[in-house]
């Protein structure tokens, strides 16, 4: 059995491969590479954001949440909300106030925002920043491979995240974003095909959809808070905020609002993604629930998802389904977290290089050293993606931590880059390095300078989650209003 496991998950990666060396041929400038020469259509650019979303959380994450403390628990503060409401909210608040606006920009990257608004000093602190971040949501698609890969295939923990790393660097550094883009459509369409059998096929092994609605445990379909009080009214609305907000101002969303060939088009593909991710994210609650009656039942075994919650769906289609479904759930499930990978990886990698490597370092870089650079740095940004996932195995805390410090930091910037014409490259700086202040270094000296720690800042986590951000924000202002003089404000050239 595990032999046609193999066999299907590798004829998949030849395939992927075989994607990014056909794409190759297309790319001629760094325009190509980056941002797909502006000319994603609706179908296109609706396929590589949707996989942006279709990554590890939703295969991994969620269900993990929520088979351990439902949609929302007033105990533990915590649930799969954090990825149920801010995952998806943050597409259609895009949609509405960035994508459009973004795309008129017409820029590479979103360091190239910073660069543009603020000043040089304040892009290279906001490319720092936004590599540190994201880095985190590269991490969490290894590790999700790496689970997978494990509870499936038996592989050893190490050799799965070597694998991932390898397949996912190889298609993405030969084809940029077109290979992204022409991959994700191919494992977007198979994470959605495979949704769509593994459902009906779930509910009838639970015993009918009365029989499955009757036995789903109460607590764990909680939305709201039942208990009444500011602090866990406060949590509720943190684990909206944490990626309702900190998803925007993340380089792979931005980098599909720059390959869109219009503005329409931009915001287009952002609701019809927005509404995907949804009804995606609605179907995995619904299969976690499932699952865990199934467990109860003694249908399927509850070992593997009693070490690792997190693990609940491999191991919920491996028992209920028959070898060949099972290796398309498999390459379904792993096309997840590679469309999301992929993703991430050529934004943060093509952000650094026209940011840091070119406008910082070597400004006479072309088209060819350009992209060079941001192949290199592909590789880089996956082997350290590879040693976070090592370094801190949970797919929902890395998910938090990486958009809880970008919510923190760079959301402010963007928001009042776009929408208020006095922000300058002093007060921008200011709010940023508060943000860091509190978020990173106050929490770091209260629950210790590990990921961990930084992570989890104790019951009262919501805290610096929405101090943060509020003090980024009356600090740019602040700060921008007192040095209008010294720090002129600069004004965006836009474009129709």
């Amino acid at each position: 059995m595990e032999f046609k496991y193999l066999l299907g998950l590798g004829l998949y990666f030849i395939l992927l491969i075989l994607i990014g060396l056909w794409v190759k041929g297309k790319i001629n400038t760094a325009e190509d590479y980056l941002v797909g020469g502006r000319s994603f259509n609706t179908f296109f650019n609706t396929a590589t954001l949707t996989s942006c979303f279709l990554g590890g959380s939703v295969i991994v994450a969620v269900p993990g949440a929520t088979y351990e403390l439902g949609i929302w628990n007033d105990q533990a503060l915590w649930g799969s909300l954090v990825n149920l409401g801010g995952g998806t909210v943050c597409l259609f608040i895009a949609g509405l106030f960035f994508m459009p606006q973004l795309w008129r920009l017409k820029l590479l990257s979103l360091g190239d925002f910073y660069y543009k608004r603020y000043g040089r000093a304040t892009g290279i602190l906001a490319t720092f920043l936004i590599s540190f971040t994201f880095i985190f949501w590269i991490s969490v698609q290894v590790l999700v491979f790496a689970k997978i890969a494990g509870s499936i295939l038996d592989w050893p923990f190490m050799l799965s995240i070597i694998i991932s790393v390898t397949v996912i660097c190889v298609y993405t550094m030969l084809g940029g974003l077109w290979a992204v883009c022409m991959t994700d459509v191919l494992q977007v369409s198979l994470v959605l095909i495979g949704l769509s059998i593994l459902t009906p096929l779930t509910l009838d092994a639970v015993g009918g959809w009365e029989s499955f609605i009757a036995a789903i445990p109460q607590e764990k379909t909680q939305f709201f808070p039942a208990e009444h009080s500011p602090k866990v009214w406060l949590a509720w609305i943190a684990a909206w905020v944490m990626l309702g907000f900190g998803s925007i101002a993340t380089p792979d969303l931005t980098q599909r609002s720059f390959s869109a060939k219009s503005a329409k088009v931009a915001r287009r593909s952002a609701f019809i993604a927005g509404t995907i991710t949804v009804i995606a994210l609605v179907v995995v609650t619904y299969l976690t629930y499932a699952g865990s009656i199934l467990i109860d039942k003694g249908v399927i075994p509850g070992d593997a998802v009693a070490r690792d919650p997190e693990l609940i769906l491999p191991v919920l289609f491996k028992s209920i389904l028959p070898t060949g479904l099972v290796v398309l759930f498999l390459g379904a499930c792993l096309a997840a977290v590679m469309s999301a990978a992929d993703s991430a990886l050529l934004a943060l990698s093509g952000m650094v290089s026209k940011n840091i490597v070119k406008d910082l370092i070597k400004p006479d870089l072309g088209n060819e050293g350009l992209m060079q650079a941001t192949r290199l740095l592909v590789l880089i940004a996956s082997i350290a993606g590879a040693v976070i996932a090592v370094a801190l195995p949970n797919a929902l805390t890395l998910v938090a931590l990486a958009f809880d410090l970008i919510t923190c930091c760079l959301f402010g910037p963007l928001v009042l880059g776009l929408y208020w014409k006095k922000a300058n490259g002093y007060g921008t700086i200011a709010g940023m390095l508060v943000a860091v202040l509190i978020r990173v270094v106050i929490s770091g000296i209260q629950y210790g300078f590990t990921l961990e720690g930084i992570a989890f800042t104790g019951e009262y986590w919501f805290v610096y989650t929405l101090i943060s951000p509020i003090a980024c924000v009356l600090t740019i202002a602040a700060v921008s209003l007192m040095t209008q003089k010294a720090n002129p404000p600069i004004a965006l050239n836009t474009y129709d």
